[in-house]
């Protein structure tokens, strides 16, 4: 569990995973590595409490200054790594749970997703599911209204294809696979900006492992509705997916800082429109373009928009998704934001043949 400022929320967080509650409500053979990421804040403190009201040799503290997701959780990996050493436990035995500070956790969360993932087996990931809060969902109705009903318009484009998007906060994997597949990289573009979606980097990595994802539809856990609250336009037009510094400046400057309660579809038209590209782009645009990777330059999606898509797509090796695998994110990316009228254009022009 990364932790940067968060003393307001790993509290609760905690809590809800079992921990800090005096004996642990999850198997005792779970433990609970906090990886504070060079705080300023009461993280540091709150997290001794955590691991002073939880069985002894149950919560670790560790700090990373480098700051950052992705160096914060490779060094929970790489203490669970070193741990297994010290107490003579095979990494093929030890499932990793990557989880966030400011997200609350169903009390069956830890025991469901080990008993989903020893079902599934090794080259895995197990993938939960995140959503608003019932407080949110209530007192913001129109804005869950137009994402619900946007997401829905172009469901069935992508319905029956590879996903490859993986969300940081509800992920689980074995820690052999997650040695094997590469771990977490720092990756950047070329005019210097950071490329998030760390674990998403990382399944698209293990494809060539050929990893396989399944997701615990049943399983909810409620993230933070900061983000949301401080840019909701925003954080819509991407589909919550980390976009880098560059875009989110871009879209700070078209001043779409629009509070939620002045929340309309003619208000909100942009940031609908943005969303629908990048919901293309995630789950249309990206397994095309890795699937023809892994195939060798065989597409396997064959219809008239996948071909319109191929001559745009950048033809990338096998070497390339080992190494830079956000390559393929600022590949589909660069193609829904060099035109993005005439991809949105084309994408409902090839869905009416279909209705």
């Amino acid at each position: 569990m990364p932790c940067l400022n968060e003393e307001k929320n790993m509290a609760a967080t905690c809590h809800s995973l079992g921990f800090g509650l005096g004996e642990l409500s999850v198997d005792r053979t779970t433990i609970l590595i906090i990886v504070d990421n060079n705080s300023t804040d009461n993280t540091g403190q709150i997290a001794r409490k955590i691991q002073l009201s939880s069985p002894k040799d149950h919560v670790f503290i560790i700090n990373e200054n480098e700051q950052g997701f992705i160096p914060a959780r490779s060094a929970g990996n790489l203490f669970a790594a070193s741990l297994c050493e010290k107490i003579n436990v095979k990494t093929e035995d030890i499932l990793i749970l990557q989880v966030d500070a400011d997200t609350i956790y169903p009390n069956t969360y830890v025991d469901s997703m080990r008993f989903a993932a020893e079902s599934y087996g090794k080259n895995f990931m197990v993938e939960a599911c995140v959503d608003y809060t019932p407080e949110f969902r209530q007192n913001n109705t129109r804005y869950i209204d137009l994402l619900e009903q946007t997401d829905a318009r172009y469901q069935r484009l992508y319905e029956t294809i590879h996903d490859y998007v993986v969300d940081d906060k509800v992920v689980a994997y074995w820690l052999s696979d997650y040695i094997i597949w590469g771990g977490h990289t720092r990756e950047f573009t070329l005019y210097g900006d950071e490329i998030f979606a760390e674990t998403t980097r990382l399944f698209l990595r293990g494809q060539i492992k050929g990893a396989a994802k399944r997701n615990v539809g049943s399983l909810k856990a409620f993230h933070s509705e900061r983000k949301v609250i401080e840019n909701p336009s925003m954080h819509f037009a991407t589909a919550g997916f980390p976009r880098e510094t560059a875009w989110d400046n871009f879209w700070i400057e078209k001043k779409h800082l629009i509070n939620l309660e002045d929340i309309d579809e003619t208000i909100f038209n942009e940031a609908i429109f943005f969303r629908i590209l990048h919901l293309i782009a995630l789950f249309y645009i990206l397994p095309i373009h890795v699937d023809r990777t892994l195939a060798n330059g065989i597409t396997l999606i064959d219809n008239e928009l996948s071909k319109y898509l191929q001559d745009l797509i950048p033809t990338r090796s096998i070497n390339e998704l080992q190494d830079q695998p956000g390559l393929f994110l600022s590949d589909v990316f660069t193609i829904i934001d060099k035109n993005p009228q005439l991809m949105k254009e084309k994408v409902d022009d090839y869905l009416k043949t279909k209705t």
